[in-house]
């Protein structure tokens, strides 16, 4: 509201802006503004996050995914898969979430100011490509991004390559897996869906877990698989209110996100299934 009433009118937010910060905050809160005013709450966000964390997953199906195995499954696993997923992934988004503007605040204000990482959520985190030689301004040291890894989430992290480039994976205890994504395409939906299910599947597997997404610009494809696993544990119903968390979270304020008439398919396949 401050930043609205700025005297001067180029320095006031633009309306996309202000809709992305309104999402951000109601997604802290549990609403969802895509629905009606008469319909329920999307998600039920408690207001300790210990609660959150505590919460067991009774109902949850067990799945043993080995980490370092090729994403890319057969039509076969995916099909099996699609069966599981109906019922597999009811609201775990609460025990992930944890996005309200408190929670997020104590994570970002530790961060380290000389690197590019963005908190999708306090479990989501993504971050442009880390250079083993820095070359430009801004670039994301891979020294520096192990050290805040382990001083942050020690040994309980576990990121993902989408850039299609290797690095020394021992700076980062050795918990990479390296995805190359198709340049300007996008990969067939079940190895997606895959990789959903092994996100899913280290989430799952410990409360204190988080993932790390990478590309080489920390925007694209990322954002894409971030949606993906948000509209998997149906914690959206729109690829639209997934990708306005994202801009809110990752992007200067003002910017939205620009995504290819085949990604936003294969983000409605996602929703649907």
């Amino acid at each position: 509201i401050r930043s609205c009433l700025t005297i001067e009118p180029q320095k006031r937010p633009s309306a996309d802006s202000i809709v992305a910060q309104l999402f951000s905050i109601a997604d802290g809160l549990g609403e969802n503004l895509d629905l009606p005013h008469s319909d329920p709450l999307l998600v039920s966000v408690p207001n300790e996050v210990q609660t959150q964390e505590s919460q067991t997953h009774s109902n949850t199906t067990e799945h043993d995914y080995s980490m370092g195995a090729a994403l890319h499954s057969t039509s076969q696993q995916a099909h099996k898969f699609f069966g599981i997923m109906r019922g597999g992934a009811e609201n775990l988004f609460r025990n992930i979430k944890d996005t309200s503007n408190k929670v997020l605040s104590s994570v970002q204000g530790s961060r380290q100011k000389s690197l590019d990482i963005s908190y999708i959520t306090s479990r989501i985190l993504v971050m442009s490509f880390p250079h083993e030689v820095i070359s430009q301004p801004h670039q994301n040291s891979l020294d520096e991004v192990g050290v805040y890894l382990e001083e942050t989430h020690p040994s309980q992290y576990l990121v993902f390559n989408l850039s299609g480039e290797e690095y020394d994976v021992t700076k980062l205890n050795g918990q990479v897996v390296d995805y190359e994504w198709p340049y300007k395409l996008v990969p067939p939906l079940e190895s997606l869906v895959e990789l959903c299910r092994q996100m899913d599947s280290w989430l799952r597997a410990d409360s204190k877990n988080v993932l790390v997404v990478h590309c080489k610009d920390g925007v694209h494809p990322s954002v894409v698989v971030i949606a993906a696993y948000l509209l998997f544990l149906q914690s959206f119903l729109s690829p639209q209110a997934a990708l306005r968390m994202f801009a809110g979270r990752r992007l200067p304020e003002g910017e939205g996100i620009q995504t290819s008439a085949s990604e936003r398919r294969y983000l409605n396949y996602i929703t649907q299934l």
